[in-house]
């Protein structure tokens, strides 16, 4: 984890406010550009209908106000499939900020769709904005729409999704017994939804799968903590399906060559966390967090209880993390945590023989990663590719061919200087970028970007949804750009960290533990956000 070098501050990025309406359609209803409507299921027993999602149902029109405003399909971020509806807002609030799109092609002709037997009208949302200091309203209205048109009064999303979060997509179910409406509730004349921003200001908000379910994970009641997305299907090894990892190119790849993009979550210091050392940890977050990849740190600073003072209780902390990572079928990194200002390498005796020792003990399973130096701070980048030289050789005398991830300069910021003078003795090597949002903004991207198209591989062995001092600066919209920038390059990546402390960065409020699926009540917000990305279909 690194520290800030100068004072980086940035405020918190917060959305504007926003309503979401339901619209119930009566005879003779139609919009420009509608599509032509198709008949739904025959029946309503089922217990799930999609009315949107950008792919099966991906049809509809749409209007929006104020002037400059949009709404339509795009690409660029979706919460499942490719497409998304993005509603990008622009200025005041006078008369009717909003925008409305009708699903045409669930409808069962020009009288709606016909949702008798739901129970719950659910979509996933993430916003993206820049208004400051306007509280996040989510409200849903069914409207009923038989010339003259009618509709339920507001309901605010915050009431059944308290912990909703700008950048961040969200899961928002709400009980269709809750759209009240003077003239009462038509369910048999759906076909409407429509998104306000009495807030005003510039941004967008993106809504995906759109949908009417009667789920148990739906049952949220206004001022309760909403439930937790569940992963979705049955859980599989990724080393099972993907194998041994190779550097080809700019990307980490499965064995098969194809490019391949892990997940997880970044252990704590482990001689400070060794609560979290365990294999019910590493089970459940596998099963439950459905990580494909976790981190062991082995603090390797001097002075401060880890490796290099009590090297016996380190390995066997290490041990534990990557025996349990390998029975789970996932991947793990054995990572030497150093981080101290030296202008140059330190212990590196230390470091090649912890290297060969993890070589000898687990370089033939495909499911382990070696990162070798956790963040140069000070030496430039001949002095850390001299001393990568030197680890990497004790790694493949070993036998060991596996991938191999290598620090760069500036808390391992530099990854442009790096592929300027790669190393080239070795292969299957990737370089290690590190970033945390709120300090870190387009200049490392750029950076990045460089770095790629010099044809270097990267890997994100470490990210914080805060400041680099990892206790404050919370910026989900920026960690969503990041996020949507690694998906984009398929570089992977761990969020940091899986501990209980009391700072922004930690995943999980104090004394929680790891052991079965969380509640929403065990994660801070920046564990929620990570928790929403890693389950995330």
């Amino acid at each position: 984890m690194k520290m800030i070098m100068t004072s980086m501050k940035q405020n918190l990025v917060r959305p504007a406010s926003l309503a979401l309406v339901l619209f119930a359609l009566g005879p003779g209803f139609a919009r420009a550009g509608s599509a032509s409507p198709v008949t739904p299921p025959a029946s309503n027993s089922v217990n799930r209908v999609v009315v949107w999602d950008g792919e099966s149902a991906a049809q509809g029109a749409g209007w929006s106000n104020p002037k400059g405003s949009t709404i339509g399909p795009q690409t660029a971020v979706a919460h499942s499939g490719n497409t998304a509806l993005e509603f990008k807002f622009k200025g005041g609030v006078a008369g009717w900020p909003g925008a409305g799109w009708n699903w045409c092609a669930f409808q069962t002709g020009p009288h709606g769709t016909d949702i008798t037997g739901f129970k719950y009208f659910t979509f996933w949302l993430k916003t993206r904005g820049t208004v400051a200091g306007v509280q996040l309203n989510l409200l849903c209205n069914g409207r009923e729409f038989d010339l003259p048109e009618h509709h339920t009064e507001k309901v605010s999303a915050l009431d059944y999704c308290p912990q909703l979060l700008d950048g961040a997509w969200h899961r928002v179910s709400i009980p269709l017994k809750d759209f009240t409406q003077p003239q009462g509730f038509d369910p048999l004349h759906v076909g409407e939804l429509q998104i306000f921003n009495p807030g005003g200001g510039d941004g967008s908000f993106f809504i995906d799968d759109i949908a009417f379910d009667n789920g148990a994970d739906a049952t949220a009641t206004p001022g309760a903590v909403a439930a937790l997305n569940q992963p979705v299907g049955p859980y599989s090894s990724p080393v099972k399906i993907h194998g041994a990892l190779r550097v080809i190119g700019n990307h980490v790849c499965d064995a098969g060559g194809k490019p391949y993009q892990l997940k997880g979550m970044s252990l704590y210091w482990s001689q400070w966390s060794p609560q979290f050392y365990t294999k019910p940890t590493i089970d459940s977050l596998a099963e439950d967090w459905r990580c494909s990849v976790v981190r062991a740190e082995a603090g390797a600073e001097p002075g401060e209880g880890g490796y290099l003072d009590n090297p016996a209780a380190a390995l066997a902390r290490i041990k534990t993390v990557v025996d349990a990572a390998i029975a789970k079928g996932i991947y793990v990194i054995i990572d030497w945590h150093k981080e101290h200002r030296v202008a140059a390498p330190a212990n590196v005796p230390e470091a090649t023989a912890f290297f060969t020792q993890m070589a000898a003990a687990y370089g033939a399973c495909p499911n382990v990663i070696f990162e070798i130096y956790n963040e140069p701070n000070g030496p430039q980048w001949p002095a850390v590719k001299a001393y990568a030289e030197t680890v990497i050789a004790a790694i493949r005398k070993s036998g060991s061919t596996n991938l191999i991830v290598v620090g760069t300069p500036t808390w391992s910021q530099d990854v442009d200087v790096a592929a300027a003078d790669p190393i080239t003795d070795f292969t299957n090597i990737a370089y290690t970028l590190h970033f945390y949002a709120g300090s870190h903004r387009q200049f490392l991207r750029d950076k990045a970007a460089r770095a790629l198209s010099r044809g270097i591989a990267l890997f994100v062995t470490e990210w914080g949804t805060c400041d680099s001092s990892g206790n404050g600066g919370l910026d989900f919209a920026e960690s969503e750009i990041w996020l949507d920038f690694l998906n984009q390059n398929q570089i992977s990546w761990l969020n940091f960290s899986l501990h209980d402390k009391a700072e922004t960065a930690s995943a999980l409020k104090p004394g929680t533990r790891v052991a079965g699926p969380p509640s929403a009540a065990d994660l801070t917000p920046s564990g929620r956000f990570a928790y929403d990305h890693l389950v995330a279909p």
